[in-house]
């Protein structure tokens, strides 16, 4: 549990105008996910933004380089739960693991969803997967990204703690969802829900979460004066069986060429989840909707060759591999 006086901190936060923003996925194949969440979701492209190296907050992951930020969503990011597609040039592949479950979806028309879903579940959603990343499919009224699905490890999910670390910290309130094996995390004036579900481990394996390299990021917006007292909040944060949250990089500022500064710290949960937390005032003004993205999309796409490089470098290398092979024969 957090220190009785941090709490009494968190308790005196506004928590009301905190929102989850957007879960981050990153993407290997740019073009097969651009037609995914387009034309198989009907998402919209909301911004895009080319980056000449890393993040200094790893929002591309530990990756140096060129990148890419994509937006896509059902409507504006100050009113709704969005996606960021996260593309590395010259990456093409990602080890993506069980820690992202699913990603579930509202839509109005299903069709497009229907024609390429892998089976329908039991309870009538479709399922459908991506870049590695699986999305359940449900019709209804609206269009709408409802749930994000991680997976909890089986250690620090005992006694709900995993999900007491968003309740203490982030000011979530838990929700029932009708399984008590999950936890089901809100805010109240927010559609979207975190869901948390323990691991179940095999034989051979410790119950803890893998996250692989394709591992993702939530990101929550709150008021920039509380991202001070959230990082030492986390910082004296410790839970049963001596699980603690990290600071994987303390609260600072980014930027977006031609755009505005943020301020973001970026924290890890029990399981090991990143979670990017981020000032809202500037955010409002960064997350404003773009509507040359397409545009801009389409022509940095057209304009990459990394995947041609990629693909030369590896015939060479086999090349150079058989020529070895012959050469030692």
């Amino acid at each position: 549990m957090v220190k009785f006086r941090l709490v009494g901190v968190m308790q005196m936060l506004a928590t009301d105008k905190y929102r989850a923003l957007h879960y981050v996925l990153k993407i290997a194949d740019r073009k097969s996910a651009i037609d995914f969440f387009k034309n198989v979701l009907g998402m919209k492209v909301l911004r895009h933004e080319e980056f000449e190296k890393g993040c200094e907050a790893t929002c591309n992951g530990p990756y140096d380089g060129k990148w890419s930020k994509t937006m896509v969503g059902y409507g504006p990011e100050d009113k709704n739960f969005v996606l960021e597609l996260t593309y590395n040039y010259g990456v093409d592949s990602y080890i993506v693991t069980e820690c992202i479950e699913y990603i579930c979806v509202l839509r109005r028309d299903v069709t497009a969803a229907r024609a390429v879903a892998y089976t329908t579940l039991t309870d009538g959603s479709l399922a459908l997967s991506n870049n590695g990343y699986y999305f359940r499919v449900i019709e209804s009224s609206a269009d709408l990204i409802c749930r994000v699905q991680l997976r909890s490890g089986v250690a620090e999910s005992r006694n709900n703690q995993h999900a007491k670390f968003y309740e203490e910290i982030l000011g979530m309130k838990s929700v029932n969802c009708g399984d008590q094996a999950r936890a089901c995390l809100v805010y109240p004036t927010d559609p979207m829900v975190l869901v948390l579900r323990p691991f179940l481990p095999r034989d051979d394996d410790d119950g803890s979460v893998k996250h692989g390299t394709g591992f993702g990021r939530m990101a929550f917006a709150c008021p920039t004066s509380h991202l001070p007292r959230i990082q030492a909040l986390v910082s004296e944060a410790s839970y049963e069986g001596g699980f603690k949250p990290k600071i994987l990089t303390p609260l600072v500022s980014l930027d977006t060429p031609g755009k505005a500064t943020v301020s973001v710290v970026i924290i890890a949960d029990l399981s090991g989840h990143e979670i990017c937390l981020v000032g809202a005032e500037d955010y409002k003004d960064l997350c404003k909707e773009d509507p040359g993205a397409d545009d801009l999309l389409t022509k940095s796409m057209a304009e990459d060759k990394s995947r041609e490089w990629l693909q030369k470098k590896k015939q060479q290398e086999t090349q150079q591999e058989t020529q070895n092979v012959d050469d030692a024969d």
